[in-house]
């Protein structure tokens, strides 16, 4: 059956808050962000490094390791672009505030 973990429930609690934290960045409602010079980027790449914790993890509760394993690609996509930090990655409404 199902194998509860306490890794597994704070891995989707942190993915959750990631995925949520990024959404919010990315639509305007958190831009209380854009005053800490060095979280420009990653809290618009939240998002996919959120879902792809989110869906090991639940994964991972129904016991589908090699889905949970290809899932956290979408962690390896966020921390590159965190790292990378292409314009086209940024919010549109945080690109137009570069702008001016």
């Amino acid at each position: 059956m199902t194998d509860l973990t306490l890794e597994s429930v704070v891995i989707a609690i942190v993915g959750a808050g990631m995925l949520v934290s990024g959404m919010a960045a990315w639509t305007g409602r958190w831009r209380s962000w854009t005053d800490f010079p060095f979280l420009f980027s990653p809290s618009a790449t939240f998002a996919p490094a959120g879902a792809g914790l989110l869906i090991a993890a639940l994964l991972e509760l129904i016991q589908l390791r090699t889905f949970a394993a290809a899932s956290l690609a979408l962690v390896g996509v966020g921390a590159v672009m965190t790292i990378w930090q292409p314009r086209w990655s940024y919010p549109p409404w945080f690109r137009h505030r570069l702008e001016r």
